[in-house]
């Protein structure tokens, strides 16, 4: 049997990142070595030591699942990994496989020395090429991104679908999920989950919130880097009365965030794929998205989500408020993001990840 080493943050719901992979190694069904990277460490050692215990590991193949914030600020400490990864995989000939959570390319950069942000960002993106045998990604939107911002050709790649994860879904009746953020069984309940962050469009959903007076609005997550906090201070201080933001929440919690949502609104700005639209797929949920790159792929192949521009706060509220008054749309949006999960549930994501590893071992062993 294949073993490997997955190199991610712990799935305790500190990361999404951790949260996929613990879900990717219980549905494996082989020899499978968790390598973990502490969640938001800013100690180089720390780095370090994972790079050589994955690099030096007895499994045949080494995952690494890749964020750049996963590596501090501006992924400092990737270049502490990276050297380290690369030399200690190369003694042991053991192939890494890396997984593209989100790709940086020209959209981010901002304006001051751009030349400069966009000339690092080639340089990260092609150590990551340097460093892995063999690059996965979410989605197409992410893998075209990924090319463009890189200055070289990848060679092997797969593309496999993030995966829902039907059998975490907890089974909480609406009423009592909406309870748990105080709400009435009445009521109704527009949800953003997941962490709070700029990227993610979270100051569109409290200005939209502004226009629902009458409909409680619940940004269920909150921020997952330190950078992040005096934006989710500022937004608490302008947040109408009918918005909630609850703070980074407990595993039961998350969950009936979803449970307790009648319509999900997703406003990011940019996205190459989203594990929390595929806990939206688990829960069968409504969803109203923006419409960049990704959203608009997945729209325009399953019909379950219905996209408005987040730049155009009367488009958002004009499809947010046709789905809370058009009971029939939002059944029809259901029925589709339950065909959506069936077709990428992650009994098949982990058996396409098992016939890439048992390849590329057979590849190390001949």
């Amino acid at each position: 049997m294949t073993e490997v080493a997955i190199v991610a943050t712990p799935d305790d719901g500190s990361c999404g990142v951790g949260t996929y992979a613990g879900d990717l190694r219980s549905y494996l069904d082989c020899d499978v070595e968790h390598v973990e990277l502490h969640t938001n460490s800013t100690d180089p050692t720390h780095f370090a030591r994972v790079a050589v215990s994955a690099g030096t590991t007895a499994a045949d193949v080494v995952h690494v699942q890749h964020e750049y914030g996963l590596f501090g600020a501006k992924t400092l400490y990737w270049w502490v990994f990276f050297p380290l990864l690369w030399v200690s995989a190369r003694l042991t000939s053991a192939p890494v496989v890396l997984t593209v959570h989100e790709v940086w390319d020209a959209e981010t950069a901002g304006d001051s020395l751009r030349w400069l942000q966009l000339l690092y960002i080639r340089v990260v993106n092609l150590s990551i090429t340097l460093v892995a045998d063999h690059l996965v990604f979410l989605s197409e939107t992410s893998e075209s991104a990924f090319h463009t911002a890189t200055p070289v050709a990848v060679q092997s790649t797969s593309r496999l679908p993030h995966g829902v994860n039907v059998g975490e879904t907890k089974d909480v009746a609406p009423a009592e999920a909406k309870s748990t953020f105080g709400y009435e069984p009445s009521d109704t309940v527009v949800v953003e989950p997941g962490y709070v962050s700029r990227q993610k469009g979270v100051d569109v959903f409290v200005e939209l919130a502004d226009r629902f007076p009458d409909h409680e609005f619940l940004l269920a997550g909150g921020p997952r880097q330190a950078a992040d906090e005096a934006f989710v201070s500022d937004l608490r201080d302008r947040s109408p009365p009918n918005v909630q933001i609850t703070g980074v929440l407990n595993d039961d919690d998350f969950h009936d965030a979803f449970r307790a949502a009648d319509l999900v609104v997703l406003p990011y700005r940019k996205n190459g794929q989203s594990g929390v639209f595929n806990w939206c797929a688990a829960y069968s949920l409504p969803v109203a998205g923006s419409s960049c790159d990704y959203f608009e792929r997945v729209a325009a192949e399953w019909g379950c989500m219905q996209l408005f521009n987040p730049s155009d706060l009367d488009d958002t509220e004009s499809v947010t408020r046709t789905l809370l008054h058009d009971d029939e749309q939002r059944r029809a949006l259901r029925e589709r993001m339950s065909a959506f999960r069936e077709a990428n549930r992650f009994e098949r994501v982990a058996a396409e990840h098992r016939s890439l590893y048992r390849e590329l071992a057979e590849r190390r062993a001949g």
